[in-house]
């Protein structure tokens, strides 16, 4: 039996040094970028060289706090179905697959908590460095290799779209795996090889499936530019199908791998303020085509929240998409595809139906054009194509687009006359055009040339000794003695010379490019969006008091339910951020419904996603089992609704003696909630809910305020005594202010609701010292504690200073009625739910019912319970959306209840199916080619 060998021939001296080039144009890819934008932070004080972090927006409000709470789970050995640690208890494996299912988060694990705004930056730079890194492979292995390669695909990390989203952390993973996936379509369409395109593509609906679903959209289309591009000219209708099937049936072998996680996202979506938005009537435009196109010109502003599409990745792009199109030598029929896919994106841009039909059959209610990534990476792949073309030929094409974009800018300057940049753009464009136009003239390849003169990291084949290479078939050693290179001809020689010449003069260009707009777009980022302190997020002496007060928190009730605020808060996720089990949300996966009800209650909210905890009631703190309260020293109310059981430094830690259990028995009138309208002022809607709940009256009895007419602006009251008219002419600063004279000793609460006047601070103070702030919310809560009979409680807002006031705002005072506040809560806390069994996703415990009504569970509706009473599967109901009720009959019973999101055992039947089916048929393939081969000397 002869024995099988394996022939691998030694590397060669040229294949070592092409490898040896390769690496340094990858780490040129990775490092150029990250060290341009971080660098163009630091000159703004970006830690260590100054105290400043990244976190801007949604990243300081919900994605950092997410990511502790990750770095949580994954260190303790939680699971990620569910957290208790913010909204009274949520979906977190919704939260996970939108915010937070990136590998490269694992790195947080590396960092303490107070540093999690480091962690943020690494995980930032480190997606640019592998995004410009796998579009240098899209772009080498899709067309050709060149050195430049390696800095255009910085362009791609560092496009203004990046600048302006950057802050969307999560939304870089799809940029990282998005040049993967169309090199894999290539390799799909050219070589029939899926493996890469399946991978990459599962990949992005893993860890990113709301902007992978843009790359799809892509994709989808650039499947048919690719076919006119690689496919052999002629094909038949039938072979045409074949492989478009091939293409649907990997892109869906894709989305049933990804199963895991997007059939849960879905089930999670339908129920959010995502879902039911209706198809537009007719078809609307936005914006006029010459601002979108000036958009692709240096020195924009970051349109972020709302505007114009950020799609500027470098000056060379306006010049060589149409050296692009005027090339002859490339066929007609690609130019065409290119050209209907580009055209496409550009009127997407342009049409309000289209955009709608981009983000999902969504309006998005701000950062609007989210997919023009996918525009930045068609037009930097088409001026790669073109920059190896002979750029002497489409000089015209290039010069007349040079001097289109001189004369737009040059209207521009004209016509808008408050754009301070308009000079430097006008002068730093002219200058960048003129420097490439220059090179652009001089890049003629010779034919056959790099064969001759390998350069460096320029790709070659040369005959020889590399024909030993697995790459190449073995020849004789017999002809590689005879093999000769003949000397290149004088003019030649000269050709190369150039062009080589050129391509370092381009290389250095765009490097200047790239470090410019790394620098200017850093300096007009900071413009919108300016760095923030490390001091004032986790990195300050109170943050750590703070963490360390909810950590003892978290020990001393190992096993059972406890819940704390904070209060000022830091951002509106604080109970993620410091893991407090408070109330405060803010995230776009949270179930809609709910949102309405916390606002009826009083609590600020945004109406689509978030409700916050700013100040609350004793009443509903007790309700909805929030016991402890960590203020700062400098709290001035008198708060005798709880005591002081902690101090530190600069925190107290308060508690709330009244706090009723986690689950406790309610009246059948519970029910009828959700058939009510609810009453005009938030504490008669806490009176409504605290009387269905208990059978008692409410406990908070309404007062009003009267106008202040000694200093502000002219208020008077309206058509009811809680509503009150302010009328002020523009620039007037003068603020609305408000009096209550209190009546008798007690509790008080302060209410308020904007309605027209546009509120964007309020606060007040107590007799004529005690001065306390209520923030910047257009409705809210302000506890102001015992206030003596005979003082003076005050009350104030602002409103836009730029413009004429003619509105009304509501605000009340409600005090505590302490007598109905003790009837109400010792009725429901005579009959609580005793738990046995307390932890992230289950509990278990045992209620006695007087007689038939509800358990009420202080916790949102979130889909995915399942409630069990006496061991019968018992469906539970939402209190307005808001809260869960279990129905029971009169008598003792058990409950048990466990969360599973649902449709995640759906998808993770379908993704291990699909894994095992794929692996079967890769396994029986090999089995196959084994096969085929048969025994003996395999030559590779």
């Amino acid at each position: 039996m002869i024995a099988r060998e394996r022939f691998r021939p030694m590397t060669t001296l040229l294949e070592k040094k092409e490898r040896q080039e390769e690496l340094y144009q990858r780490l040129i890819a990775f490092l150029l970028p990250v060290i341009a934008f971080y660098f163009g932070f630091v000159a703004h004080g970006l830690w260590p060289f100054g105290n400043k972090h990244l976190l801007a927006y949604d990243l300081y409000h919900q994605y950092a706090p997410f990511l502790l709470e990750l770095k949580r789970k994954i260190l303790s050995g939680d699971g990620l179905f569910f957290s208790w640690s913010g909204g009274l208890g949520v979906n977190f494996y919704s939260f996970f697959t939108y915010y937070t299912a990136s590998p490269f988060n694992i790195v947080t694990l590396l960092f303490p908590d107070t540093f999690i705004t480091e962690a943020v930056t690494l995980l930032t730079l480190l997606k640019l460095g592998f995004s410009s890194l796998f579009f240098r492979e899209f772009l080498t292995r899709s067309f050709r290799k060149d050195p430049s390669a390696s800095v255009l695909s910085g362009f791609y990390a560092l496009s203004a779209w990046v600048y302006a989203y950057s802050w969307n952390i999560m939304w870089l993973d799809t940029l990282v795996f998005f040049p993967l996936a169309c090199l894999g379509l290539v390799e799909l369409v050219r070589d029939r090889r899926p493996r890469r395109f399946v991978l990459a593509l599962t990949l992005m609906l893993l860890t990113n499936y709301y902007t992978a679903f843009f790359a799809c959209v892509f994709l989808f289309f650039y499947y048919f530019v690719l076919r006119c591009q690689f496919a052999p000219k002629k094909r038949s209708l039938l072979a045409s199908l074949a492989a478009f099937a091939r293409f649907a049936g990997y892109a869906c072998l894709s989305a049933l791998l990804a199963a895991i996680t997007l059939w849960p996202t879905i089930k999670a979506l339908a129920i959010t303020s995502a879902a039911g938005d209706a198809f537009p009537r007719g078809f609307a435009f936005g914006q006029s085509a010459l601002d979108m196109l000036a958009r692709m010109t240096p020195l924009r502003a970051p349109q972020i929240m709302s505007g114009l599409p950020n799609i500027f990745a470098g000056l060379f792009v306006l010049l060589l998409i149409p050296a692009f199109f005027a090339n002859r030598r490339r066929p007609l029929r690609v130019r065409v595809a290119y050209g209907l896919l580009l055209g496409f994106l550009l009127f997407s841009f342009q049409s309000k139906t289209l955009s709608f039909l981009w983000h999902g059959g969504h309006y998005p209610n701000s950062l609007d054009y989210r997919y023009a990534f996918v525009f930045i990476l068609l037009t930097l792949a088409m001026a790669y194509q073109a920059m190896g073309d002979d750029l002497t030929l489409s000089r015209g094409a290039a010069v007349t687009s040079a001097v289109s974009v001189f004369v737009l800018l040059l209207a521009e300057q004209q016509f808008k006359q408050n754009d301070t940049l308009s000079h430097w753009r006008l002068w730093a464009t002219s200058l960048f055009l003129i420097l490439y136009l220059t090179v652009f003239a001089r890049m003629r390849p010779v034919p056959g040339g790099r064969e001759r003169v390998p350069g460096r990291g320029v790709f070659y084949i040369m005959s020889g000794r590399h024909q030993l290479s697995p790459r190449h078939r073995l020849a004789s050693l017999a002809a590689l003695k005879r093999k000769r290179i003949p000397a290149p001809e004088p003019a030649t020689r000269t050709g190369l010379l150039r062009y080589r010449r050129a391509q370092s003069l381009l290389f250095l260009f765009l490097v200047a490019e790239l470090l410019f707009q790394a620098f200017t777009a850093a300096v007009l980022y900071q413009q919108v969006a300016p760095l923030g302190d490390r001091s004032y997020y986790l990195d300050n002496h109170y943050a750590r008091e703070v963490l360390q007060m909810t950590a003892d928190l978290k020990e001393a009730h190992r096993g059972q339910p406890w819940r704390a605020e904070i209060l000022p808060d830091t951002c509106v996720n604080d109970p993620f951020l410091f893991a407090s089990n408070g109330m405060s949300l803010f995230a776009s996966p949270f179930p809609q419904a709910s949102i309405d009800f916390f606002s009826d209650l009083g609590y600020p909210t945004n109406g689509v996603n978030s409700f916050q905890y700013k100040e609350s009631t004793i009443v509903m703190d007790s309700l909805l089992g929030i016991e402890y309260l960590i203020v700062r020293q400098d709290r001035i109310f008198d708060d005798r609704t709880r005591t002081e059981i902690s101090r530190g430094e600069e925190t107290r830690l308060l508690r709330n003696h009244h706090v009723l259990p986690f689950g406790f028995f309610a009246t059948q009138e519970a029910a009828y909630l959700d058939e009510e309208w609810m009453p005009e002022e938030a504490p008669d809607v806490q009176n409504r809910l605290l009387s269905a709940l208990s059978g008692s009256p409410g406990a908070l009895a309404i007062d009003y305020f009267r106008p202040w007419e000694m200093e502000g602006c002219y208020v008077e009251q309206a058509y009811e005594p809680s509503t009150f008219r302010v009328i002020r002419e523009a620039g007037d600063g003068d603020w609305a202010f408000l009096v209550y004279d209190v009546p008798r000793d007690g509790i008080y609460y302060i209410f308020w609701a904007d309605e027209s006047v546009g509120i964007n601070y309020s606060n007040g103070f107590i007799g004529d010292h005690e001065f306390f702030q209520l923030g910047g919310s257009k409705k809210g809560i302000g506890d102001v504690g015992f206030l003596e009979a005979g003082s003076e409680l005050h009350f104030r807002v602002s409103m836009p200073l730029d413009k004429a006031i003619d509105g009304t705002f509501r605000a009340c005072v409600a005090r505590l009625d302490q007598e109905a506040w003790r009837a109400a809560r010792d009725r429901l806390a005579s009959h609580p739910l005793i738990l046995d069994h307390f932890s992230t996703n289950s509990f278990s415990g045992e209620i006695t019912a007087p007689s038939k009504g509800y358990l009420f569970l202080p916790t949102t509706g979130n889909p995915g319970w399942t409630f069990r009473v006496d061991g019968l599967k018992t469906p539970g109901q939402t209190l307005r959306g808001s809260f869960i009720l279990i129905p029971l009959e009169a008598g003792p019973h058990t409950i048990s209840a466990r969360f599973a999101p649902q449709g995640f055992f759906a998808g993770l039947s379908v993704s291990l199916a699909s894994l095992a089916a794929l692996a079967g048929t890769a396994f029986y393939r090999r089995l196959r080619r084994r096969g085929r081969q048969g025994p003996g000397l395999r030559l590779r």
